[in-house]
């Protein structure tokens, strides 16, 4: 078989990257084997069509036609054809760096001398750094570091850095500045993988730099303000001023940051709103709710090509629906559905109608809905029969919900797909589900308080509110 690891590398690449790899392979200056392109052909050919038979043999002879299989040759082949691929995303990720780019040209011009050219590029990088571009995070700080040491070398060497003094501090400053909030950055990361995967990770100096940077200019950048009031609402979760102000912060400067790093900006705020619910303070759902609102209106939900995730589609529908959000859930559930990737967005629809029907107590119009499921995975399968199992138990349907109850217990410990965890939130969810059942007929205080005891200490169980609630109705 040819090289997996190579097979892995250009897949992962898409059409337009592909075609460039084929140009960047094309160019003398990076590769100079004919044989190198003729391998990438086939293996490329295999990639659009998936018609040609990969295996060593049948490649080298399409390479080599006259010549006996040398299976050292063709092994170097492919090592060197996966060097090159690693070569181009480098290439490529250059390219989309153009500050970085303009920054090596100008240490370039100024090692060489070349004061026109050095002064002609000095003017377009410090127009690209302050005027063109907004973006102020951390490797914004980096470059204009670079840029302002670049300009205090070129001055030394010119004998006028008298007149510019400024540009050594003002490369200093920036210096700092990527320094403060690359640290910030990495401790808010440090917590967080303590906080869920119980996982020490020492931040050298921590402490020193947090205790320093207050009250200073370096507080006044929005990349530092940001992550250090992140860093508090991990640390003093009690003190809701510090999400007050984190909100506040990313509102007013979210502009500043490209698009996945503001991403991981909010996704601490979601996490820290649903901390918050989790302890019983509901008023959050309707936080996450406007966080997940601002983060359509500015497009920072997105993946790739506009594309939705099916969890990030349903999560907000959920929070929706959780404060009641009935007419703006279901303009949602239309409107963003061709966002979705196309395999779910029948399924996704249909769910989620029932699920906004089951929350509007339209519950003959849930039953109708889940039959009409089309199921695409198996957690398409277990969150529509749990939904279903609900809705017989609003309708007081006990024979089909025992019936259920049954079949749904068979199906959850056979499912490959859930993870032990889940497998038995759903189980205990089931098991709880038949003890409220038991209570309705026999309305004992005892075992309705003891069975409220264990829902509330219970951890791996999905609904637990909605379980709380039933049973409070029956008492």
């Amino acid at each position: 078989m040819v090289s997996q690891k190579l097979i892995a590398l250009l897949k992962s690449l898409n059409k337009y990257e592909l075609n460039r790899f084929r140009k960047f392979l094309l160019s003398p200056y990076f590769n100079e084997n004919e044989h190198i392109i003729d391998l990438f052909e086939i293996i490329n050919n295999h990639i659009r069509t998936g018609e040609i038979d990969l295996t060593k043999v049948s490649v080298w002879q399409q390479i080599h036609p006259n010549k006996k299989y040398n299976d050292l040759k063709f092994r170097r082949l492919c090592s060197d054809l996966t060097k090159l691929g690693e070569d181009f995303l480098g290439f490529k990720q250059y390219q989309e760096l153009p500050v970085r780019h303009y920054n090596n040209i100008l240490a370039s011009l100024n090692r060489l001398g070349l004061k026109k050219h050095f002064k002609s590029i000095e003017r377009q990088l410090d127009n690209m750094l302050d005027l063109k571009s907004k973006i102020r995070n951390a490797r914004y700080h980096l470059e204009k570091y670079v840029f302002e040491y670049e300009r205090h070398m070129y001055l030394e060497k010119t004998s006028v850095r008298r007149t510019y003094k400024v540009n050594l501090s003002e490369a200093d400053f920036h210096l700092d500045c990527f320094y403060i909030s690359q640290k910030l950055q990495n401790y808010c990361d440090a917590i967080n993988y303590k906080n869920v995967l119980n996982i020490d990770i020492n931040i050298n100096l921590i402490d020193e730099l947090v205790s320093e940077i207050e009250d200073t200019p370096y507080f006044e950048q929005p990349t530092i303000s940001i992550y250090y009031q992140i860093m508090k609402t991990l640390l003093e979760q009690d003190n809701e001023e510090h999400f007050k102000k984190l909100k506040y912060l990313l509102e007013q400067n979210g502009d500043m940051f490209l698009i996945k790093e503001l991403r991981t900006m909010y996704i601490f705020a979601q996490n820290y709103c649903i901390k918050k619910i989790n302890t019983g303070k509901l008023d959050y759902f309707r936080e996450l709710f406007d966080i997940y609102k601002t983060l359509l209106d500015r497009g920072v939900i997105f993946g790739t090509k506009g594309v939705l995730s099916l969890s990030n589609y349903k999560n907000i529908i959920t929070v929706a629906l959780a404060i009641k959000e009935y007419q703006w859930a279901e303009w949602f559930i239309y409107e963003y559905n061709h966002s979705l990737p196309k395999e779910h967005r029948k399924s996704a629809l249909t769910y989620n109608l029932a699920h906004l029907h089951f929350n509007k107590q339209n519950y003959p119009r849930v039953i109708e809905l889940l039959r009409e499921m089309e199921y695409r995975d198996g957690f398409d399968a277990i969150s529509s029969r749990w939904l279903l199992l609900k809705t017989y138990h609003e309708l007081d349907e006990y024979d089909a919900l025992d019936a259920l109850t049954d079949s749904f217990n068979i199906y959850i410990r056979r499912n490959k797909v859930l993870s032990q965890t889940n497998k038995q939130k759903y189980l205990n969810a089931v098991k709880f589900v038949n003890k409220i059942n038991r209570l309705v007929f026999t309305r004992n205080k005892k075992e309705i308080d003891q069975l409220e005891e264990q829902l509330m200490e219970a951890k791996a169980i999905v609904d637990k509110k909605w379980l709380l609630q039933k049973l409070d109705e029956v008492r």
